[in-house]
Parts: structure tokens; C-alpha cells; sequence
């Protein structure tokens, strides 16, 4: 008998150090980067394992729905601002409020004002950010130029775009410019709505953006907005009439105007277009913030926490610039790449100087030897200008600083709330471009498309 309990109570001592070591997990939503930051938290948590959930949720109601119900899987949550409606989260008590923690309290302090709002909330710290992206649209500074305009001529809203626009095809009627247009990037289906439809998508979306920073609802019943939609179909019919056909998606000349979705600062803040919709509306500068927060239904969430530590000290790779962004005190970046050509082009040029020197060489061989030893030297002092030198340069990191509080994160736009409200959106913009419908018609629909997403995404604003 004695035995027989003295089995049982090894059974269960065993049963129970496998259940605590299955339990030793931290879980990520919808996964987790096995990186340096990784490799730092499991050297100090050897007995931890890093999971993946592989859960990705499509919606804020989505995500929230499942964190209520305790279905959500993930202890850690990656998210980005444009994706998910950060208020919900917090004013609903789905993530832990890290403010105890002193790393991550000091290490958002130290970021700017307004990357720190988007993970604050009443007094409490609700998110760990991790990058910053941003949305502008540039003029093609060499195309610009080539083309005789300057930096007065760069739209700083949608009606100067318009102008512009409206200037650059009577330029086009009169003097023709193949190698040049307004906007690239057209896919196989380029149209004579093609611009029209362009030139409205820019216009719905600077509308959504100004009404979610003013934080009103969403409405085009705006004054000044009839006018403006009905040039945009005259406009963009007399580009698609005025430039040069396009045969491919690079093909019909280089555009002036240029999207971009990046990581890094532009050049020049003076080559950024704005659409805003009249010299009453701030210039805004859209952008997405990356983060992650700790789930108020983790099993441990001192070992949540622990990681969100570990991922604000560890040292960024050398090739990374998303904590330079982050955070008010950082320093420009220098690229590790232009350091390795810097010394691999020096290498180069003194093994061949040492050649020329040697006897015995033919002249045109000594000349073939100082031709590439030039050439060398060329892409040497390339190396040395401040564009090449810098992930993130001494000028980018000061016109970040200046203009850094016109960042604006918007919420999830209302069209994006679930398939049938985009497909809407399109299918409006497709048939006022296509004269379908006056812009009046566009525009009640629109009022009405948005009213049927804020019903089916439990909003009644932006």
C-alpha cells in the first residue's frame, strides 16, 4: 500500500512539472519575431517558450470580440494604428496598463509628444511603439526641376493640385512633353477614367482625414466639394487626352508626382504635396504607428511585461532606424552598407595604385589599371556625400523634429470597415468617373455608404 501512494505521489509531482513547464509559454498575436530582442528575453527566461497564435483578426470588432469572450489565444499583440481602432482596446480594458514598469514609463517619455498619445490613455501607458511609417505624396524632384518648376509651384492642397494639373495640359497642348506625366504607377487597365478615378480617391480620402483629426463625422456635405469633384472628371479627362498613352506600368514617361509609404523622412519636406481642402485645414502628414501591447487576459503578465522591456533595451540592428524615429533624443543613423563599400572601394583603389607602380607593365595596360582605379575613386567620393552616408541624416532628423507634430494617426477609415463598404466606395468612384452619375448623386451616395459602414461598425463618427 505504501507503494502504491508513494507511485502516486511521483505521478503527480511529474504530472504537475509537466503541466508547469507546458504552462511556461508567452504567446504572441499573430506571431513572433525570433530576433535579437527575442534571443535577449529567452537568455534571461531560459525555461520560456515564444509561440505563435497565427490569429490574424481583420477588424477592431474582430479582435475585440475575442479578447471579450476570452477566445484570443495571444498574450503579446502586434498591431498597427491604421488596422485597428486603438481607443476601443483601451477604453474597453483589453491591455494591461504598463505604466508600473519604470523601462517602458521612461522609455515613452522620451519619445515624441505625439507617438506617446497614440499608446496613452487616462493616465495609463497601453502599448510599446515600434515604428512609425509615413504617407506623402512628393514631386519627382528631378522631373520637377527638368520640367522649369520650383518649390513655389509644389500643390499645397487639393485645389492648387487641381490648378496645376489644369496648367500642366495646356502646357501639353501647346509645347507636348513625352517623357513626362502627372501620375505613374497605372496598372493593364488604364482608361480614360483612370485619372478622374485618381484624382477622387485622393479627394474621399483627404476627407475622411481631415474630419477624423477634427474628430467630427464623416460627411461630404461640405461646402466647395460639388466644385471640386466635378474637376476632378473634367481634369482628369484632359490628361488622359493631353499625355502620352501609357503601353506599361513603368512605360508613358516619368510622373512629377510620386506616392510614397515608407519608414524614412523624405529628403526635402519641400518637395510634400498636401490635399488639404482649403487654407482653414492644417497640412497633415498621415501616418501608421506599429506597436505592441500586453493582452489583460495573459496567464503571466509580468513575463508580458518583461518582454516589452527587453524589446525597448536591446540595441536596433545596425541596419534598422525604426528607435531614431521613436524617440526625441536620438541621433542620425549611419548606414552600415556605405561603411563596408567606403572600406571595400579603399581596399580596392590601393591594390591598384600598387599595380600601376609595379615594372613591366605595358602603357595600355597601366592605362586599362588607372581607368578602373578612377572609376574606383569616383564611387569612393560618392560614398562620402551626406545621401549615401546616412540610414537617417543629421538634415532628415532635423526636419523630422520640425514638422514631427504634424503627424496625424488615423483611426481605420470608415470604407475600410468591411469589404461591401470598400467595394462601394470603388464602385461609386467607377461610375461618376464613367458619368453614371452627376456629382451630386456621387455625393449623397457617398453620405450614404458612409452612414450604412458607421451602422455596421458601431460608430456614429470617424
Amino acid at each position: 500500500m505504501k507503494k502504491m501512494v508513494s507511485w502516486l505521489l511521483m505521478v503527480l509531482m511529474l504530472s504537475g512539472s509537466v503541466a508547469s513547464a507546458a504552462a511556461t509559454t508567452l504567446s504572441f498575436s499573430p506571431g513572433v519575431n525570433m530576433d535579437d530582442v527575442a534571443s535577449a528575453f529567452l537568455q534571461a527566461h531560459p525555461g520560456v517558450e515564444l509561440v505563435s497564435d497565427g490569429i490574424w483578426y481583420e477588424t477592431t470588432s474582430e479582435l475585440a470580440g475575442a479578447m471579450l469572450t476570452r477566445s484570443f489565444q495571444g498574450d503579446i499583440v502586434a498591431l498597427h494604428s491604421d488596422t485597428k481602432d486603438l481607443s476601443v482596446l483601451y477604453e474597453h480594458g483589453y491591455c494591461v496598463d504598463l505604466s508600473s514598469s519604470c523601462v517602458i514609463a521612461d522609455a515613452i517619455a522620451r519619445m515624441h509628444p505625439v507617438l506617446a498619445r497614440q499608446v496613452t490613455f487616462d493616465g495609463g501607458i497601453y502599448g510599446v511603439p515600434t515604428m512609425v511609417s509615413f504617407h506623402f505624396q512628393v514631386v519627382n524632384a528631378a522631373a520637377w526641376e527638368a520640367c522649369g518648376y520650383t518649390e513655389a509651384d509644389v500643390p499645397r492642397s487639393f485645389p492648387e493640385l487641381l490648378a496645376f494639373l489644369d496648367a500642366w495640359c495646356d502646357r501639353l497642348e501647346t509645347e507636348g512633353n513625352a517623357l513626362y506625366r502627372s501620375f505613374g504607377g497605372f496598372d493593364m487597365f488604364y482608361s480614360p477614367t483612370s485619372y478622374t478615378e485618381l484624382l477622387l480617391e485622393y479627394l474621399v480620402d483627404e476627407v475622411v482625414l481631415q474630419s477624423g483629426y477634427a474628430n467630427i463625422p464623416v460627411s461630404f456635405d461640405q461646402a466647395g466639394i460639388i466644385p471640386l469633384v466635378e474637376e476632378c472628371r473634367r481634369i482628369g479627362a484632359r490628361l488622359y487626352a493631353t499625355e502620352a498613352p501609357i503601353t506599361s506600368v513603368d512605360g508613358g514617361g516619368t510622373p512629377l508626382f510620386t506616392s510614397l509609404e515608407q519608414k524614412q523622412w523624405p529628403d526635402r519636406m519641400e518637395d510634400v504635396v498636401f490635399f488639404r481642402l482649403d487654407e482653414s485645414q492644417p497640412q497633415l502628414i498621415p501616418a501608421t504607428l506599429g506597436l505592441m501591447m500586453l493582452y489583460a487576459g495573459a496567464e503571466d503578465p509580468s513575463l508580458g511585461i518583461s518582454y516589452l522591456e527587453k524589446l525597448l533595451e536591446t540595441p536596433e540592428e545596425d541596419f534598422c532606424y525604426d528607435q531614431v524615429m521613436l524617440y526625441q533624443d536620438a541621433a542620425p543613423k549611419i548606414d552600415p552598407n556605405n561603411q563596408r563599400a567606403i572600406q571595400d572601394y579603399t581596399g580596392k583603389i590601393d591594390a591598384l595604385t600598387r599595380r600601376i607602380a609595379q615594372e613591366g607593365l605595358s602603357d595600355g595596360d597601366r592605362e586599362a589599371l588607372i581607368l578602373e582605379r578612377d572609376a574606383y575613386q569616383l564611387r569612393l567620393e560618392a560614398c562620402y556625400e551626406e545621401s549615401r552616408q546616412y540610414l537617417v541624416s543629421p538634415a532628415q532628423l532635423e526636419s523630422y523634429h520640425a514638422h514631427v507634430e504634424q503627424l496625424f494617426f488615423p483611426k481605420p477609415s470608415l470604407f475600410d470597415s468591411s469589404p461591401d463598404s470598400f467595394t462601394m466606395e470603388q464602385q461609386l468612384i467607377q461610375r461618376y468617373a464613367d458619368q453614371q452619375l452627376t456629382a451630386q448623386q456621387f455625393v449623397s451616395a457617398l453620405n450614404h455608404t458612409v452612414e450604412m459602414a458607421q451602422l455596421e461598425d458601431g460608430r456614429t463618427g470617424n
